[in-house]
């Protein structure tokens, strides 16, 4: 074969408009050289291409003799290079000349790169994706396509719905494929020349940019270095530069930095880069009113109204996007109904006020004001011109009566010149002079009553220290609704009065008639032809507060009248072209897809997060972290400096990797085992939290508003979240999964410091003790979900008179293997135990002993033993001494004969020593699928197991549409639980390791309408969901087991109608407890006087675990006397010294 030499060859030598196709000579398909890519490939792209081409090439290697040739419909950049390049476009790039975005384009593509002529030239081929776009025509949204190797159809399916207007867009979008255009790269490597040529046309629109180019990212760099101080929101401001007549952004850089967060992260990293510190660097515009108010009003600053008459001096200013927010209508056609506020802002301006209205905008999930005004005093013409021009724009749109009575709805304080003022502009725009209606449009602000109830409280002439409750709390009552057999207003007024005489003028200026009609619901009759949904959601001025801090961010404040309405217009750009993002689909910043979206907690009645709420996993102390010094003239002489890091190239799955299944309709995503070591060893979180969202229903949300701190209401607040994904499908489930384990895992160590340590392994039922634990917990939503009652009678049989009566609330029903023995009940047979502890109850032995006994006793003497070896086994003493225990009778019941939602049963092993026996009893006891409780069906819904060393759990739940018994083990399937059967009786039965069980009972008439209108509410919230129906499942299956109950219910009767006197007892609880004194000794077998267990027939279904190797750990001890308990009887190892490791004892038989 001729060997051909860079400059001889024909090929690349000719171009591609003068070759000639009859010369064409069609050769077998070349495998392209690679000097750097390994073993040479023929790419999907390059066959394609050939195929669809007829084996005729479209490029050829360049004769470095091209010009540049721009073609239409291109988008060039600012140093006219076509970013987004189009037709037959070519560009050539000659050495030495910098293009910094050579070889890059603007929009989401495919590329290949290869070397040809023996590493002479490089070549890039870039391949357009399209754009993804809505099939209605007025859409403005357009989509990068995905760029991963990805099923379009499958992505299309799952991400159907149009983002656009908010994600308010009916349409369905659809994939543009753009398969006609190819762009090719060539670049001489030894001299760097290099040509980009583009052909094709593309047919359809640009897809939004998501990250700025380079160029744009050099100038971002550079208006950083001029102004380092300024943040993101500072650099987005608009700044007007009178000499140079420049009104510029950083928006006007790309469009990309429209995104708030996307702008501070390239903030944060240039400044890294430029290695510089802020400094204050201040300005001031010069105050040309009249020469430039013209130029200002070109640019949309619309002055809509102004009057230099003496009392009535002021500039109203308004953009036509302001207008259109004020006048728009939803998509049902209806007005904006949620209240307008009207504040001022006092040192805004040096000469004057500044008075502004503000709206809501659901678009943006923030308040926007909608009228700006500068008006020079504060009396009551003022407010007349301000609000007359507000009111006038309704005039000239089409709107009803009462329409119009929903629109200047107005939240204001109290001060007497704005109240007249806008009675005075309602006269004159509307003609209506009945003061009384007039203020049935003004609402009152409830935060500045809050704040004059507060500081008249504290005044101790007027309000005494021991009444200070009773006045904040009959104060607080006039702002509530007057229901059916409450006092009247009046009648509230007059207790007030004669309570508190000396407050008497301050109750007369609030109840003054004008006052009275803002602010008192009582006072202020509803609009009849208002739906009770259009009522105003906001009671107070805080949003208009909240403004006054940006509006103080803007400037100075005391700045010019032209340079602050400048300075506010710019602010209202921003604002506007945050809008034009949003209904264009783009992000403006992250998570700003679901920022006016509601958590279904929400849904559920409780309030919102308060954005100066104290964060309840913030750490109880910060430790102080000291830092390695600084290199100071030291050279690099150890290995890290000396030897570069080498970066691994990612080559793609590694060897021998686990295959996870994900199959969405056998497995959903749970609680996964992190790798970092901080977070490992979470295995009790995991499987604790997987069981208790098993049960998690609206009744969870009950008689709760969800703004404490405690650790219940974290818990909560992390189903409700985990909820929404699952009906709504948006964000990333990982993601909220692990952001609620930190925050839960720092709560549970602030409470517990020595049981929770990041990296180590902990106790889950401490865990779920602590999450359920109302006194550490003061959510009233957590009362009544695991409540039982304890009744025990401390019986003496040599001092009857010192019998007590006790009874305690529990939630957690402890299991003991002590009580099986002591009432002579076999193992497996837990519904024979549970039926006895709820009717006849149950005998044993207390912990507490009797007084009258230890005092009439004498003490007996300890004496200590000398070990001759340094480790050694305890010496048994053969001497009894005295027992004073009380006698135990244990009852189980429900608290005022209410059941509880739920059941916690918890296999308490540590009074068992040795771990094989512990093993033992947790796989040998029986659990039904069902039991009844007092006449109360109970099913059985999570099941944790515990081995030793490593939590996993199994939970009966639906998953879209699949009921049954699934699996989780944060170890296993990267943490997605899987289906393992589809009977929910499976879960029922002995299985080893069992450790906790939890059991539900069905809803009753009122919870289940109360849960039927929390899913009517959250289906109104969420019209566009795509996911799961919340507790749609969890409905369905309560009721179908409430209906049907299993082969393996026990009934057991009413606690209260079968608890025996003790006097009928006494006699066989003392015998009982003989005997129980005399059995320790005796095998299993021998105890009971049923029939006897073969431990060998007893079936164990062990579910999949991970294996975990245990080191053998070497501990010396030494000891020099062993002290001995005389009186403790020999053979009985008080329950109180078996503790196991991190297992917590608890309160039960």
């Amino acid at each position: 074969m001729k060997e051909t030499h860079f400059g001889e060859d024909s090929e690349w030598q000719s171009d591609t408009e003068s070759a000639s196709p009859d010369d064409n000579i069609t050769l077998p398909t070349k495998v392209p050289f690679r000097l750097s890519r390994g073993k040479p490939k023929v790419t999907e792209e390059a066959s394609d291409s050939e195929a669809a081409e007829a084996n005729q090439k479209t490029f050829f290697l360049p004769t470095m003799n091209e010009e540049t040739f721009i073609d239409h419909d291109c988008v060039l950049d600012a140093q006219g290079y076509p970013i987004l390049p189009n037709g037959n476009t070519v560009y050539v790039r000659r050495p030495g000349t910098a293009i910094t975005n050579f070889g890059n384009v603007g929009f989401s593509k495919r590329t290949g790169t290869e070397y040809r002529s023996k590493g002479a030239w490089k070549l890039k081929r870039i391949y357009c994706l399209g754009v993804i776009s809505c099939d209605l025509p007025g859409c403005r949204w357009a989509g990068a396509p995905p760029t991963g190797r990805v099923d379009m159809a499958e992505w299309l399916e799952k991400n159907s719905h149009c983002r656009g207007a908010h994600g308010t867009c009916l349409g369905n979008v659809s994939h543009i494929s753009c398969k006609q255009t190819l762009i090719r790269v060539d670049e001489h490597v030894a001299t760097s020349w290099a040509v980009l040529r583009h052909k094709g046309i593309h047919n359809h629109p640009w897809p939004e940019a998501k990250k700025p180019d380079q160029l744009a990212r050099d100038a971002l760099k550079e208006e950083i270095a001029r102004n380092p101080k300024a943040g993101a929101f500072a650099l987005r401001i608009r700044k007007p530069n009178a000499s140079q007549d420049s009104y510029n952004s950083v928006l006007d850089i790309h469009p990309s930095l429209g995104n708030a967060d996307r702008l501070r992260y390239y903030r944060k990293l240039m400044l890294k880069e430029l290695n510089i510190t802020p400094e204050n660097i201040s300005g001031e515009a010069d105050d040309k009113f009249i020469t430039d108010l013209f130029k200002w009003v070109k640019r949309g600053m619309l002055i809509i109204s102004s009057s230099y008459m003496e009392g009535e001096e002021h500039f109203t200013f308004q953009s036509e996007w302001m207008r259109n927010r004020l006048l728009a209508r939803d998509i049902d056609n209806r007005v904006y109904s949620s209240g307008l506020v009207s504040d001022v802002t006092y040192r805004f301006f040096r000469n004057g006020y500044l008075l502004s209205t503000s709206m809501y905008c659901s678009e943006l999930a923030r308040w926007v004001p909608i009228q700006l005004t500068w008006i020079r005093g504060l009396a009551e013409k003022y407010y007349q011109c301000h609000f007359s021009t507000l009111f006038r724009q309704y005039l000239g749109a089409q709107f009803t009566n009462t329409e119009r009575d929903v629109l200047v709805r107005n939240i204001v304080d109290f001060s007497a010149a704005q109240r007249e003022g806008f009675v005075a502009s309602y006269w004159e725009v509307f003609g209506m002079c009945d003061k009384k209606i007039v203020l049935d449009k003004l609402q009152g602000c409830h935060e500045h009553y809050r704040a004059q109830v507060s500081r008249v409280k504290k005044n101790r002439h007027i309000v005494m220290a021991d009444e200070e409750a009773t006045f904040q709390t009959m104060c607080m009552d006039l702002l509530k609704k007057s229901s059916e057999g409450d006092p009247t207003h009046e009648e509230r007024i007059d207790a007030l009065q004669r309570q508190f005489p000396k407050a008497k003028r301050w109750l007369d200026w609030w109840t003054m008639a004008d006052v009275e009609a803002m602010l008192f619901p009582s006072r202020r009759p509803k609009i009849e032809d208002s739906p009770d949904s259009q009522e105003a959601p906001t009671k107070t001025t805080n949003a208009q507060e909240s403004l006054h801090r940006l509006y103080y961010m803007l400037s100075e404040g005391k700045t010019s009248l032209m340079l602050g309405m400048v300075q506010l217009y710019s602010f209202i750009k921003v604002l506007e072209e945050d809008f034009d993002a949003v209904m264009r689909g783009v992000s403006i910043e992250y998570g700003a897809a679901r920022k006016g979206q509601k958590d279904i907690s929400q849904s559920l009645g409780w309030e919102p997060k308060r954005k100066r709420a104290p964060n309840p996993a913030k750490p109880a102390s910060i430790p102080v972290i000291r830092h390695g010094s600084v290199n100071d003239g030291r050279p690099p002489d150890t290995t890290d400096t000396l030897i570069p890091e080498l970066v691994k190239k990612k080559l793609g799955r590694p060897s021998g990797a686990t295959n996870i299944d994900r199959n969405p309709f056998s497995t959903y995503p749970s609680y996964q085992a992190s790798k970092k070591e901080h977070l490992s060893n979470r295995c009790w979180m995991a499987a604790s939290l997987e069981s208790l969202y098993a049960l998690y229903s609206p009744l969870w949300h009950k008689s709760s508003s969800g703004t404490g701190t405690s650790l219940f209401t974290s818990l909560v607040k992390h189903f409700s979240a985990r909820t929404t994904y699952e009906l709504t499908e948006k964000g990333s489930i990982r993601g909220i999964l692990t952001k609620a384990q930190s925050s839960l895992f720092t709560q549970a160590q602030n409470q517990a410091p020595h049981s929770f340590i990041e990296g180590q392994f902990a106790s889950a039922d401490l865990f779920i003790e602590l999450l359920l634990d109302q006194k550490r917990n003061p959510n009233r939503a957590l009362k009544g979900l695991f409540d039982v009652e304890e009744q025990r009678v401390l019986s003496c049989g040599i001092h009857p008179g010192t019998t007590q009566k006790l009874s305690r609330p529990l939630y957690v029903i402890n299991i003991r293997r002590a009580a099986f023995i002591e009432n002579l009940i076999e193992y497996p047979n837990v519904a024979e135990l549970l039926r006895q502890w709820n009717s006849n109850g149950l005998r044993g032995v207390s912990r507490l002993q009797c007084k009258s006994c230890m005092q009439a006793g004498e003490k007996v003497p300890r004496s200590f033993v000398r070990l001759s070896s340094e480790v050694g086994m305890c010496e048994h003493n053969t001497d009894l001494g005295p027992d004073y225990s009380y006698a135990e009778h244990s009852t189980l019941g429900f608290p005022k004969d209410k059941a509880p939602l739920h059941l916690y049963f918890f296999l308490d092993v540590a009074a068992i020593l040795d771990a094989d026996e512990q093993q033992l009893f947790m796989a040998s006891t029986i659990w039904p699928a069902t039991i009844f409780v007092s006449g109360v069906q109970y099913t059985l819904f999570a099941r944790g197991y515990w081995n030793g060393s490593h939590y996993w759990c199994k939970v009966l739940k639906g998953v879209g549409g699949m009921v049954g018994v699934w699996l989780h083990n944060d170890q296993l399937n990267d943490g997605y639980a899987r289906l393992v059967s589809s009977d929910p009786s499976k879960l029922g039965g002995a299985e080893a390791h069992t450790s906790w069980l939890m059991y539900s009972r069905g809803w009753m008439p009122d919870e289940k309408e109360h849960v039927q209108e929390m899913m009517d509410k959250i289906k109104s919230d969420y019209p566009h969901a795509t996911g799961h129906e919340a507790f749609a499942s969890l409905g369905r299956m309560l009721g179908s087991f409430q209906s049907d109950s299993s082969s393996l219910a026990l009934e057991l009767p009413k606690a209260s109608t079968l608890i025996e006197p003790l006097a009928t007892h006494k006699d066989s609880i003392l015998d009982s407890c003989s005997q129980t004194t005399l059995n320790h000794g005796l095998d299993a077998s021998e105890r009971c006087s049923g029939p006897s267990i073969n431990w060998s027939k007893v079936k164990i279904d062990a579910p999949e675990q991970v294996i975990t190797s245990q080191n053998k750990l070497k501990i010396k001890i030494k000891m020099k006397t062993k002290e001995t308990d005389m009186d403790v009887p020999t053979g009985i190892v008080p329950s109180d010294r078996a503790r196991r490791s991190k297992r917590m004892k608890k309160s039960g038989p």
